[in-house]
């Protein structure tokens, strides 16, 4: 199994591997991973590739352009990469990429500035080593940074400053900032702190549509048409091309615009240099990692990743991660001393660029300090940046299979154009016609309309989701999310509400526990009380608002106690103090103290599953250490003795009951522990021998639309998957209520005992217990077990995944409820369901998701914000109904891509066989009588077609994403034969008639356009053209059923209205269109006739494909 490494932002993994001399692998092993290959410019290649783009008329050069990789061959010769000029990169999608080869020149630095920078640590130690000659070479590719190493010979992805260093280090190397000189060479190296999207001129972006292969092939085309004197046509063309290309630019252009206004911000920011007694405002565009920062009370808008060194800060992380609550972030803890610090794992420590710094505050008299660890698109925010300009590939498919049509189309024209040589030789045709007719043949087998086919479908999708609050950064992923089989939901804040209930308290006395309370009616002194009211990181803010997590702040508002925040720069007893609680109602006198002081906070994380504070009561100077987490992490800190016998079967109980249940703790802590030391001591040292004081019991209720939007997806036969970090008992009770656990279903429960080491051990129990069906078969190919619904925790799936990899698939194909996840584990499990084969969609709310949003096909954020960088859909559609939206969306467009396809596909073969059939009596259609085919009749019916709306109800079946489907290449195959026996009929037909004069054809091959032959046909295809997109239409189960699309029912009876009015009575048109008159009305209404029996053989088919087909050869419904 192969499971990306990119982390929750889109990190690059630093892996490199060295393959010879000749290329190198970066970023092994991820989803980011490149090849990178040596080669040094070839004067006398060079040379002679500029003298064929010259002999060739710019020919070459043109390929060259569209394949930049060719022309680098062409011009370069491979070498070891030590000697290279410039680099070919391979990209995960296959596409090569040549990159110049830059000199990086430092300017010369003192002594004092080498031995300083040395001593902080740096950006790569070769980089800022004393040795370092003073030219290095280095490449950018897509906007990181590749530094040539010589000591490991091999290019280095340039970083930030938080990468192998330890909290002791940041605080001793980092927190006194940089002198002028250091600031200045870094500059040099990590470019302006800017994540600069260069919004191209829209003279350029025209010009770069245009050089599209299609559109030159188009220029040639209306340049032969206008040789050919097809002028209407060819004016026609040129006209609808260049609107094409317009619109196609503006919104690139939009788009743009668009992603540089989110992306793109600067601001003053105050900055402490070590070679200036006073702090500089300087531009964020200056600022480079390493350098010192102040963070003002009110609060700022974050231009880079930074570290705290002091203070504590509340933030709102909306854009990065779609979490609409506001987080709190804490300085540094010296308990940590030793660890590394990895800002991935350590977010409470780390301010992200694009956040918003809503208020900050010191414990004491500095300022809020905090250091620049990255900057530019080294940041989190410029990695996901990077990640929208240069996505994953995932809808080519549909236009690579476009294109293999077009190809078999050209084929077709090919075997027409010995055919047409042959018989215009038979004919005696001059050369020169014979060349014009051949070359005809060619520009009608390629469409004008096909650009327009491959789009529209989708930018009518994303105009409905826009209308409808959901907004995507990558309009690709529509056509995908018609695809999607497997859905995961994070529970809280996306399935339920996000606030928590308060149910009420359980407490402990002897080591049972009384009865439930759903109100308190104890005093507030007594230990559940003092947790409750210390044990958070709610942070009170000036406008007297709280900020913190919703379950938090509805602990604290239960009990009676308020919170006062201390103001910067005061101390509380000569102890610095985050904050202060306080009673109102109630005096020492009566029980205890009136004031508790919070010295130290120990913040919740995912991985740990549990928070701790410490806590001092002034008067008496006592320090004490309160907690609150998961109930069966919690205990393991507690003594033994303090914890009820029943503890097990309670906590079952609730969790079984939907309550989401939180275990308390506290203890004092010993009198030698002084609260001067308090900053120095790790959680690690104090969370040992507590003493359990009860449960708390929160209600998550579900949001009124959870159950019917996944009652619908359950019937559409996509599996439901929800990932939480809940209890599993508790994430099972929702399941069941939100129906993703239907009832009367069994549902097996898969854990792994935390304080069991023995990992093997407990796995085969596990093993046994499911009597799973295991043999030597591929996991991937063989998922047997006889139980389905499936639910375990991330620690299971995490010892699986160490030790027995191939069952991991197994059960994360056939889980159901996933609990006690991370949001590693969240993201490894999405990871696994896309390697596994589906199209997967993830739908979350909070930072907790980043990771599983960033992996799935399709990801969903529920958030007030516009856009958010880490999902594709940002939804301000507060609950799952969205994902309806997001699938009927991608289904109609994906169909109506598929169904536009066919049908331009169709039309050019129908087109094509018209002209062939003319040429035997050396007659073709004329220039007006093209034009009204082409762009009157296709282009309005493409159009309107495309409007069609999604259907509400989702269906079993979903829409092919390929074209080589046995459906399609059915009905593709036949109605094209129908459509070519139907005009041989009518040709052979009109043969038959009384009245009919044969069209001797004329001596030098020339071509006459009013011929009954061509008017005859002229009038059949247009049936045809009309009568295909009826029949092409998707109508339910993916669209709406075609009456409700009443622009396409105008263009019907226009199109149908006019065909018919030129046929019975063309009047002037008929010198214009160059149309023969045929004297015979019955012959005119048997025209009529076969377009009707042309419509009734091909619709016939078509719904005999869709049912007996698939039922004889038991093709999957869901295709």
């Amino acid at each position: 199994m192969k499971l990306s490494k990119k982390s929750k932002y889109g990190e690059y993994n630093l892996i490199t591997t060295v393959s010879g001399d000749l290329f190198i692998t970066l970023h092994e092993g991820t989803e980011n991973e490149l090849q990178c290959f040596g080669y040094q410019t070839d004067y006398l290649k060079a040379f002679l590739y500029y003298l064929f783009c010259l002999l060739t008329l710019s020919i070459l050069w043109l390929v060259g352009y569209w394949r930049p990789d060719w022309k680098h061959k062409l011009t370069h010769k491979a070498c070891p990469l030590a000697k290279a000029d410039s680099v070919l990169i391979r990209d995960p999608n296959n596409q090569h990429h040549p990159v110049k080869i830059e000199i990086f020149k430092d300017h010369p630095r003192r002594t004092a500035d080498v031995e300083e920078e040395s001593s902080q640590g740096s950006a790569y130690d070769f980089i800022t080593d004393s040795s370092l000659p003073t030219e290095s070479k280095f490449f950018e590719f897509r906007f990181v940074r590749y530094f040539w190493d010589e000591s490991k010979n091999t290019f280095v992805p340039l970083r930030g400053l938080d990468q192998n260093l330890t909290f002791q280090e940041i605080r001793s190397q980092l927190s006194h900032g940089l002198y002028e000189g250091q600031a200045k060479r870094r500059m040099l190296i990590f470019k302006k702190n800017l994540i600069d999207i260069k919004v191209k001129s829209m003279f350029l972006i025209l010009a770069e549509e245009a050089s599209h292969p299609f559109y030159i092939f188009q220029l040639f085309s209306i340049a032969f048409w206008i040789v050919d004197k097809y002028y209407y046509f060819a004016g026609a063309v040129f006209i609808v091309s260049i609107f094409s290309i317009t619109v196609s630019a503006i919104l690139t252009r939009q788009n743009c615009v668009r992603l540089r206004k989110l992306a793109t911000s600067s601001s003053l920011i105050t900055v402490l240099r070590l070679d200036s007694d006073d702090p500089q405002e300087i531009s964020s565009t200056n600022l480079v990692p390493g350098d010192l920062i102040v963070i003002p009370p009110e609060g700022m808008t974050m231009e880079c990743d930074a570290i705290l060194i002091t203070g504590n800060c509340v933030v709102k992380e909306g854009f990065l991660t779609g979490e609409s609550v506001s987080t709190v972030k804490t300085h540094i803890d010296d308990s940590k001393a030793r660890s590394t610090y990895n800002p991935i794992i350590h977010t409470e420590y780390t301010l992200l660029a694009g956040t918003q710094v809503i208020q900050a505050r010191s414990t004491d008299s500095t300022q809020v300090l905090a250091v620049v660890m990255r900057t530019g698109f080294y940041t989190v925010k410029g990695g996901l940046v990077r990640d929208i300009l240069y996505p994953k590939s995932m809808d080519t498919e549909l236009y690579r299979d476009a294109c293999r049509f077009l190809g078999l189309t050209v084929v077709i024209a090919l075997l027409g154009i010995i055919y047409s040589a042959a018989v215009l030789c038979a004919n005696r045709a001059t050369t020169k016609n014979i060349v014009l007719r051949t070359i005809d043949i060619i520009t009608i087998a390629i469409p004008p309309q096909l650009p327009i086919a491959l789009s529209i479908g989708v930018s009518f999708a994303l105009n409905r989701l826009r209308k409808a609050g959901i907004f995507c950064i990558n309009p690709s992923r529509i056509n995908i999310s018609g695809k999607i089989n497997r859905i995961c939901f994070d529970k809280t804040g996306t399935l339920t509400e996000n606030d928590m209930e308060f149910s009420g308290i359980i407490s402990v006395i002897n080591r049972r526990f009384i009865e439930f309370n759903p109100e308190m009616h104890f005093n507030p002194w007594n230990p559940v009380g003092i947790v409750m009211a210390t044990c958070h990181s709610i942070v009170l803010m000036k406008d007297g608002e709280l900020c913190g997590a919703p379950m938090e702040i509805g602990m604290y508002r239960n009990t009676e106690w308020t919170l006062h925040e201390i103001e910067s720069g005061n101390k509380k007893y000569n102890v610095p103090i985050e904050s202060v609680l306080r009673l109102s109602t109630y005096t020492k006198a009566q029980c205890g103290p009136t004031e508790i002081g919070i010295l130290k906070r120990f913040h919740f994380s995912p991985e740990l599953r549990r928070m701790s504070v410490v806590i001092m009561t002034p008067e008496e100077r006592k320090l004490y250490l309160t907690m609150k987490g998961a109930p069966e992490t919690v205990i393991r800190f507690c003594n033994e003795e303090t914890v009820p016998y029943d503890f097990t079967r309670i906590l079952r109980e609730y969790t079984t009951h939907g309550y989401r249940v939180i275990a308390l703790a506290h203890k004092q802590l010993e009198s030698e522990i002084l609260p001067e030391n308090i900053s120095q001591l790790s959680n690690h040292d104090l969370e040992k021998n507590m003493t359990f004081v009860g449960l708390l019991l929160f209600q998550n209720k579900l949001k009124a639309e959870s159950s019917e939007v996944i009652e619908q997806l359950i019937h559409a036969n996509i599996p439901v998957n929800m990932i939480t970090g809940d209890h599993l008992e508790t994430a099972i009770d929702t399941a069941r209520k939100c129906n993703i656990i239907q009832q009367g279903s069994s549902i097996t429960c898969i854990d792994i005992d935390e304080d069991d080491n023995d990992y093997e051990k407990e796995l085969e129990k596990l093993l046994q217990q499911l009597k799973l069906l295991e043999d030597d078969r591929d996991a991937k190919q063989d998922l047997n077990f006889r139980t389905n619904n499936i639910a375990c925790t991330g620690r299971t799936l995490n010892v699986l995944l160490q030790y027995r990899p191939d069952l991991f698939f197994k059960f994360i194909s056939q889980g159901v409820v996933f609990a006690r996840m991370s949001p590693v584990d969240k993201a490894q499990l999405v990871e696994g369901l896309v390697e596994l084969g589906n199209y997967v969609a993830m739908c979350g709310d909070g930072a907790n998701d980043c990771g599983a949003l960033s992996a799935a096909h399709i990801g969903i954020s529920l958030s007030d914000t516009e856009a958010s960088a880490v999902s594709q859909f940002t939804s301000k559609i507060s609950n799952i109904s969205c994902v309806l939206d997001v699938i009927r969306e991608g289904r109609a467009a994906l169909a109506t891509s598929v169904c536009i396809l066919m049908y331009v596909l169709i039309t050019a073969i129908a087109e094509l066989m018209a002209v062939l059939l003319l040429y035997w009596t050396s007659s073709n259609f004329s220039d007006l009588q093209f034009l009204y085919l082409d762009l009157f009749l296709s282009f309005m019916l493409i159009i309107t077609m495309s409007r069609a709306t999604p259907h509400r109800k989702l269906s079993v079946q979903r829409p092919s994403i390929t074209l080589f489907n046995f459906n399609i290449i059915l009905t593709l195959a036949v109605l094209s034969v129908i459509t070519i026996v139907g005009q041989a009929i009518a040709y052979i037909f009109l043969k038959s008639v009384p009245w009919y004069k044969y069209s001797v054809p004329l001596s030098n091959g020339s071509i006459r356009e009013f011929t009954l032959e061509g008017t005859t046909l002229f009038y059949y295809v247009s049936y045809q053209f009309i009568w295909i997109a009826v029949i092409l239409t998707p109508g339910p189960p993916f669209q709406n059923k075609m009456y409700k699309n009443w622009s396409f029912i105008l263009a019907l009876i226009i199109t149908l209205a006019v065909s018919t009015v030129l046929l019975f009575h063309p009047g002037i048109a008929a010198s214009s269109l160059k149309l023969k008159a045929i004297p015979d009305v019955i012959y005119k209404i048997l025209i009529l006739i076969m377009g009707f029996v042309y419509f009734t053989l091909s619709y016939a088919f078509k719904e005999f494909v869709n049912t007996v087909v698939k039922t004889m050869f038991k093709l999957d419904p869901s295709s």
